[in-house]
């Protein structure tokens, strides 16, 4: 499909999805949003055509898009307004990639990124032992460097509590699947609670992700969540667009957050 459709990293753009602080009601992290421009006009995300592309365009195509939004972080540090994470979803397979890991390391460090910045969300792999362990090589490796590490899918019935001190994760997305109309089902509050509970006992940080009406983000808001994100929450933005919300909310005044190695 990436070959028919003519996709190439040079057509790569970001965007960004808002992560709001339930606490604070601020955006305190960004989710990296990859897309391709597409030649007729449009677009498509990377979510969309992954599965599709060969190894060698997709890992590109994430570096492309990785690249571009480390560029925003610096700008948006430099303006005194930088947010205090992206996240970077990676399917299991780019987290196989040994090679693409250690290009994002590089690439932190070529821009004077420190790695607690980014947060590698992953899902747990489906496939068989190899891919498990090549995938959990590759998070171990971000984790040593220093990169947060959070799972999707928490709650869904997956990994024990030894797997997720072992992976190093720090946070656990709990999805649109127990979010959906948690404010009205009771149904749906008897699971997103113990699973809340759950990860607060763990001392797992927390992030409602799908979050779809004003009722959803209410509830999720109250019952101490960390965080959500989704389209009830704000909608996926451009760059130009998060300036707007970064200086609205902070002002202009710098934070002193610093650039490692900055000259």
């Amino acid at each position: 499909m990436g070959e028919a459709i003519g996709l190439r990293p040079d057509q790569v753009h970001v965007a960004f999805l808002p992560q709001l602080g339930c606490e604070t009601c601020r955006v305190t992290g960004l989710r990296i949003v990859t897309g391709f421009d597409l030649p007729g006009g449009g677009t498509l995300t990377l979510d969309e055509v992954q599965a599709q592309l060969p190894d060698d365009l997709l890992g590109s195509s994430i570096m492309a898009g990785f690249r571009l939004a480390l560029t925003a972080l610096r700008r948006w540090d430099r303006l005194g307004v930088g947010p205090g994470v992206l996240t970077l979803p990676l399917a299991p397979g780019a987290l196989a990639d040994g090679f693409l890991v250690q290009e994002m390391l590089w690439e932190l460090d070529r821009q004077n990124i420190e790695p607690w910045r980014i947060e590698v969300e992953f899902l747990e792999p489906e496939g068989g032992d190899i891919d498990r362990l090549r995938v959990a090589d590759g998070v171990q490796t971000l984790s040593r460097a220093g990169c947060r590490i959070a799972m999707g899918g928490f709650g869904s019935g997956g990994a024990p509590a030894e797997m997720l001190h072992a992976l190093g994760v720090s946070r656990v997305r709990i999805g649109r699947r127990f979010v959906a109309h948690c404010d009205s089902r009771a149904s749906q509050q008897q699971m997103i609670l113990p699973i809340l509970a759950l990860a607060q006992h763990l001392q797992l940080e927390t992030l409602a992700d799908g979050v779809a009406t004003a009722g959803e983000r209410a509830f999720l808001t109250q019952i101490g969540l960390g965080a959500i994100q989704g389209r009830g929450v704000l909608p996926v933005l451009s760059g130009a667009a998060i300036d707007d919300i970064l200086l609205g909310q902070r002002g202009v005044r710098p934070l002193a957050i610093p650039l490692r190695n900055a000259g």
